[in-house]
């Protein structure tokens, strides 16, 4: 029955490329911030990975370095080295969709929602989000297991470090950042009643997620403090 019921919201979800495909024979993209811009950086990324590590000078003559490419060292970019760039986009709106499915679901459960509303609940909230979410990485997508872990106020294990080292090198610094004392507060009001808070505990996730979420945006930190000045700049001026 767990199993049925996980398919069931499961192929919900994936009418959303079902749907486009058969009425129009392809899927279909939001494309503002995605093709002028996300994508077509991921691409470049992956063709460095390949080898290629003269294609980032096809950006402004080769005014752009490859440490501005804000995503190049997360390793999911690695899927746009061993996949065209289309279906390396795909597999990653898939995978961080059924991350954040995963991830909610086991959130919700831990609240003691009954198995039935926690998999409609995951359905809907995952089928809320647009495609520049699952470009962004999993930071954002993964914010209820980190919610779920404090909450459970348990000791990490190997499995739990891992877990947050891998969010932690494939979020945004810029967005994901905020994730942090968000997770404060939220888990802060669902921390059950009868404990204490953990403040070890969070304190011990924050900082293993934000030195790896650091580690895996360095080259930007190095950029802002030591390159010359972004086009940003002038356009914020």
């Amino acid at each position: 029955d767990d199993i049925l019921i996980h398919l069931i919201f499961l192929f919900i979800l994936s009418l959303f490329y079902l749907i486009p495909y058969f009425l129009v024979g392809q899927l279909i993209i939001r494309p503002h911030d995605l093709l002028d811009e996300g994508i077509v950086t991921n691409h470049i990324i992956g063709k460095i990975y390949s080898g290629d590590v003269e294609s980032v000078n096809i950006f402004l003559a080769g005014e752009i370095k490859w440490y501005f490419l804000k995503k190049i060292l997360q390793p999911l970019m690695l899927l746009y080295a061993f996949f065209e760039t289309e279906v390396a986009y795909w597999i990653t709106d898939v995978l961080v969709k059924l991350i954040f499915y995963t991830c909610f679901f086991k959130l919700s459960r831990r609240l003691n929602c009954s198995l039935f509303n926690s998999a409609l609940i995951s359905c809907l909230i995952v089928s809320s989000i647009n495609s520049y979410f699952t470009i962004l990485g999993i930071g954002m997508a993964t914010f209820p297991y980190l919610i779920y872990l404090t909450i459970k106020n348990k000791n990490l294990n190997l499995k739990h470090y891992c877990f947050l080292a891998f969010i932690g090198l494939n979020s945004d610094l810029v967005f994901d950042i905020f994730l942090i004392p968000i997770l404060f507060f939220v888990s802060l009001i669902l921390f059950p009643k009868y404990q204490r808070y953990n403040f070890q505990l969070f304190f011990k996730i924050s900082f293993i997620l934000f030195f790896f979420m650091f580690l895996s945006n360095a080259h930007l930190v190095y950029a802002h403090l030591f390159s010359e000045p972004f086009h940003r700049t002038e356009f914020y001026n």
